[in-house]
């Protein structure tokens, strides 16, 4: 309605008031201009709460308004603006041509409001007003209160962003499959229809159902022969045969506990042993499929972590092996979302390992740096030292500090038994045992 009255009494007007209530409860969405005579006042229709109100801005992205009394109009009932200047459009007696005013930016909300009609037929007004009202752009220069100026209303219309946020589909369904998996997508309207297909060529082929006719659903079975790992789902969705928008989500097909891992410089794969390495003292984190909708905790019988938390938006769990565990694992319990269990073990890698030998009443103790050649000389920054007691009664019977790869200690007036090696390297300890004879 690009139209305006400074009556004030047609919103006491019994037929074109209940004209608007008429339409507005039979769903019609409803929008009028401001006026442009440069002041606060919304004129009618505009000025009526059924009636969306829009505001003309200009090339500047600002209130359209000349140094004379020519402008769009604003205050309270605004709700958005449009470009309004410049605007190339039909006139009188055959010709076309440029004009300006609230009349010209009113038709651009009337289009958005019917493209986003054609996505979702069954949008309300006050739905569309506000979808508008969320995705419009702020022009800058003015303050906002929620979201609100008095000249501008919520903003600047965004045509782009209100019918995409209508439209924004997204891909229901299991990332993990361990028998089927069946996949939709949410909010999908009436005469749209959607094509499946799978990265993985071996399950594309033949384990991919489209489930017609209901061309909005798709089931994928696994094949107890070929794992899918990591394969991309792309749903194709179309509107008459025309590709309107395309979705994917990274789907799994397997059995057992399948993941990755990173702690410090280690990383890898965790997969049927079950078993990898962490380095104590820094946060280890794991990402699995098998994470999604489960619950994880960990086993009392291992090393208590310092640090333990799944984080379910990402599935990934961080946790934080102490660095004294003396060789013990953090056992990890996993009950994921397919009903399985599985046990999955942290050990300890440290930067550096002990070599003993022992031999001629001497106990020679080497600190090796793991993946460097052991032939070569190792300096630590700071000196790392050793303590060697006795398993059987506790007492230490030596201590040292060295900064060199290997320490010497003489065991020749030592009682025969085990003994117990232990080494501190920075935030490392490290323990071995050996047998004096």
């Amino acid at each position: 309605m690009s139209i305006s009255s400074t009556d004030i009494n047609l919103l006491h007007h019994v037929d074109v008031v209940d004209a608007i209530d008429y339409a507005y409860n039979h769903g019609v969405t409803l929008v009028a201009a401001t006026g442009n005579y440069n002041n606060s006042y919304i004129l009618f229709p505009a000025c009526y709460n059924k009636v969306i109100a829009v505001g003309a801005s200009d090339q500047s992205n600002e209130r359209w308004h000349t140094s004379s009394n020519e402008g769009s109009n604003y205050g309270n009932g605004i709700d958005f603006v449009a470009p309004g200047v410049s605007i190339y459009s039909t006139q009188a007696n055959n010709n076309y041509g440029y004009d300006l005013g609230t009349s010209f930016a009113t038709p651009q909300i009337s289009g958005v409001a019917a493209l986003m009609l054609s996505v979702n037929p069954s949008l309300t007004p006050e739905q569309i007003r506000t979808t508008i009202q969320n995705t419009c752009t702020k022009p800058t220069g003015y303050s906002y209160s929620n979201g609100w100026n008095s000249e501008v209303g919520y903003g600047l219309l965004d045509a782009y962003a209100a019918i995409h946020a209508i439209s924004a589909h997204k891909i229901v369904g299991p990332q993990l499959i361990y028998t089927s998996g069946n996949y939709s997508i949410e909010n999908l309207q009436s005469g749209f229809s959607v094509e499946w297909s799978l990265s993985d060529n071996y399950y594309n082929q033949n384990c991919i159902q489209q489930n017609y006719p209901s061309l909005n659903q798709c089931t994928i079975t696994r094949n107890i022969s070929h794992n899918m790992m990591g394969a991309t789902l792309t749903a194709t969705i179309k509107y008459n045969g025309v590709t309107v928008q395309t979705l994917t989500k990274t789907v799994y097909a397997y059995s057992d506990f399948y993941g990755q891992y990173t702690s410090d410089n280690l990383s890898g794969t965790i997969n049927y042993t079950h078993i990898f390495y962490v380095r104590p003292g820094f946060t280890t984190v794991v990402t699995s499929p098998n994470f999604v909708g489960a619950t994880v905790s960990y086993d009392n019988t291992g090393v208590t972590p310092t640090y333990f938390f799944l984080e379910p938006i990402t599935s990934k769990l961080y946790f934080t092996m102490p660095t004294n565990n003396n060789g013990y694992p953090v056992i990890i319990n996993v009950n994921d979302g397919c009903g399985n269990y599985y046990q999955l073990y942290a050990m300890p890698q440290n930067n550096y390992y002990l070599e003993i030998f022992n031999e001629d009443g001497e106990i020679t103790v080497t600190l090796h740096e793991r993946g460097n050649d052991s032939s070569k000389s190792l300096t630590i920054d700071l000196p790392w030292t050793i303590e060697i007691c006795n398993a059987s009664s506790g007492v230490v019977m030596a201590t040292q500090s060295s900064t060199s790869r290997s320490v010497s200690i003489s065991t020749s007036t030592w009682p025969k038994g085990l003994y117990i090696v232990k080494a501190t390297v920075g935030k490392e300890e490290l323990t071995e045992k050996v047998i004096v004879k």
